[in-house]
């Protein structure tokens, strides 16, 4: 599967651009769809690159940091305790 981890509420919106996209324009706006599919895929993919950018230089190069909650701490910042553990599940300390 090439699908990335995401959020569930992210696969409901893949799910929804790409049956609007490549099902009912393909159909039923064909001349639409092969004129303007590529561009507004190349968009969405410009949009999340310039949201990147904005969020790194807004917080990040400012020195602010994240807010400390519950799923950012433990020894690897994931939230999880057992993040260091091996596969069997033990935490090994020194």
């Amino acid at each position: 599967s090439n699908v990335p981890p995401a959020p569930a509420g992210e696969y409901t919106t893949w799910f929804l651009v790409g049956f609007i996209f490549n099902l009912i324009l393909y159909r039923y706006a064909h001349a639409w769809w092969e004129k303007y599919a590529y561009v507004f895929s190349a968009a969405m993919s410009c949009g999340v690159a310039i949201c990147g950018f904005i969020i790194f230089i807004t917080l990040q190069n400012n020195n602010i940091e994240f807010p400390k909650w519950w799923g950012t701490g433990g020894p690897m910042g994931d939230g999880c305790p057992l993040g260091i553990a091996n596969y069997s599940g033990f935490v090994l300390t020194d």
